[in-house]
């Protein structure tokens, strides 16, 4: 869930996080976070997603936004509070007020799914009447299969370098690789960049074979790029059929609203990641898809599959919108429909369509 702090509450938790003299030096800052986390099971992907080299407030400024944006930590605590919490032992009691304030109106220490106390309830169970087995809340049973198929899907996705920047991306036929257009602006941009296969860690947690290849040059491979559905398809040099990842299979069909949709993708150019929880579809307003799936910097072209794994969207960032009523702002993930970039390569790039058709 992304905390959506005030201007105000921003600007004060950047100044106290910015003024602390652990803050003061890179080292100083990454052990405050540390030991912030310390006995966090997700400790690493926090401490990966910071970039904390920098003038002290504008650090404090890109922490605070990225651990806003992080989500929960631990079942009973967002990111974000878990280092609130932390400096409370570190700053006066103006600052512990206010700090303090911070975590009761933003739920920043609110459960995920906030259970119902019954271990003070004097009653007991029925013995001998035991219930058959129940689905309590949403029912989230699934084939395992469905691990399966999330596995092979993600062999298909890829890590982006490009010469300023990183992103995702993956294959939409044998040599064909879809990303952003933000991503890839223009064929000289594809031939200039690098495309990394497998960047991910085993089931050891080990760091597996690397695969990487280039784009054809401009004069004999295929590009064709879309700003307005920021979307861009570039071809790659012949991939050897031993290390041929998986080809992803792309739907026309737009998910409902409450749907899940999961998406596979290289967060900050780190090791391949995968978002499933949390990831409801909001709604759809042509040719946007707009979900609840998180992201972070570096997502930028991945696929968004549904529980198929099937791609439906094109992950390209996240918006902000208002309650009309209430004018409260709210943040959500976005990308364009499959439906809607297959119509346009149709149109606009029919060589490329009938490739990723007979594929």
């Amino acid at each position: 869930m992304t905390v959506d702090l005030s201007s105000t509450d921003f600007q004060k938790l950047v100044g106290i996080l910015s003024g602390l003299e652990e803050w003061g030096s890179v080292s100083g800052r990454i052990s405050l976070v540390a030991d912030a986390l310390q006995g966090s099971p997700r400790r690493k992907d926090v401490l990966g997603s910071l970039n904390l080299d920098g003038m002290p407030r504008e650090t404090a400024g890109r922490a605070v936004r990225q651990l806003a944006g992080f989500g929960h930590v631990t079942p009973n605590q967002e990111a974000l509070g878990v280092l609130v919490n932390h400096i409370l032992g570190i700053t006066g009691d103006e600052q512990g007020d206010f700090l303090r304030g911070l975590c009761e109106t933003y739920a920043l220490d609110k459960p995920i799914a906030k259970l119902q106390d019954i271990s003070t309830w004097k009653e007991t169970p029925n013995e001998g009447k035991l219930r058959e087995e129940s689905i309590i809340g949403e029912n989230v049973l699934r084939d395992v299969m469905m691990l399966e198929l999330a596995l092979q899907a993600a062999r298909g996705v890829l890590l982006i370098q490009t010469q300023t920047q990183k992103g995702s991306g993956f294959l939409v036929a044998d040599n064909l690789v879809m990303t952003n257009y933000h991503v890839l602006v223009s064929q000289y941009e594809a031939e200039a960049s690098e495309y990394r296969f497998n960047f991910q860690l085993n089931a050891a947690g080990q760091f597996d074979s690397l695969n990487c290849t280039t784009a054809l040059p401009q004069k004999g491979g295929l590009f064709y790029a879309s700003r307005g559905l920021d979307y861009a398809v570039t071809e790659l040099q012949p991939i050897p059929e031993s290390a041929r990842p998986q080809r992803l299979k792309m739907q026309r069909i737009v998910p409902k609203e409450r749907e899940r949709v999961i998406i596979i993708q290289h967060p900050f150019g780190q090791y391949k990641k995968i978002a499933m929880q949390n990831n409801f579809v909001s709604h759809y307003d042509a040719p946007w898809l707009r979900y609840t799936t998180s992201t972070e910097k570096g997502s930028s072209g991945s696929p968004v599959f549904n529980e198929a794994y099937e791609v439906v969207a094109i992950h390209h960032g996240a918006n902000e919108f208002k309650d009309p009523t209430t004018q409260k702002p709210y943040i959500r993930n976005e990308g364009a429909s499959i439906a809607a970039v297959l119509a346009d390569l149709q149109a606009k790039a029919p060589e490329i369509y009938q490739h990723i058709m007979k594929s």
